[in-house]
């Protein structure tokens, strides 16, 4: 069951694509347990883990150069810690 999917392609200028960049980085960047990412009109919002994985794929094929980079973390691991069970004396 997939709670949340966003997907959106754009053709930027290499100065936009450079500032969404930065935007995803201020995004994961900090303490917190969630982070939220301004994309133009629409806001998302979703757990952060305190580990990442972390893959970068370049591709060079003919004329097109691919940056591909993808992050991963568990949800579980993002999620603020509960107890899991708690003793109560009356």
């Amino acid at each position: 069951m997939v709670e949340l999917k966003f997907e959106r392609k754009d053709s930027l200028s290499r100065q936009d694509a450079v500032r969404r960049l930065r935007a995803i980085a201020d995004a994961l960047d900090g303490n917190d347990r969630r982070a939220e990412l301004e994309l133009g009109s629409e806001t998302i919002d979703f757990p952060v883990a305190p580990d990442i994985r972390f893959e970068l794929e370049v591709e060079l094929d003919d004329d097109e150069l691919e940056l591909e980079i993808e992050l991963k973390w568990s949800v579980k691991e993002a999620a603020p810690k509960t107890p899991s069970g708690s003793s109560r004396s009356d």
